[in-house]
């Protein structure tokens, strides 16, 4: 199975940064010139993934990355 970080690179964007946060973790992300911020956290009711509001970051890119992340976690769930 290919692990997530496999599946966003081969979109073309790089993950320039990755943090722990509570209850989970924070993507930096760069693509086509674009950044943009991912949160992916884990609790009682499984995954949920955030898109960053942050300044200078892209929406559309944010948006992509969500879904993409989103589906890949889809996979898991029962």
């Amino acid at each position: 199975m290919t692990s997530l970080r496999d599946l966003i690179t081969k979109t073309g964007i790089m993950i320039t940064g990755e943090r722990s946060i509570q209850y989970g973790k924070q993507l930096a992300l760069v693509g086509n010139q674009r950044s943009a911020e991912l949160n992916i956290f884990f609790g009682r009711r499984g995954f949920s993934v955030t898109e960053s509001t942050r300044r200078g970051t892209s929406r559309e890119l944010s948006h992509m990355i969500g879904e993409l992340v989103r589906d890949y976690l889809a996979t898991f769930s029962i």
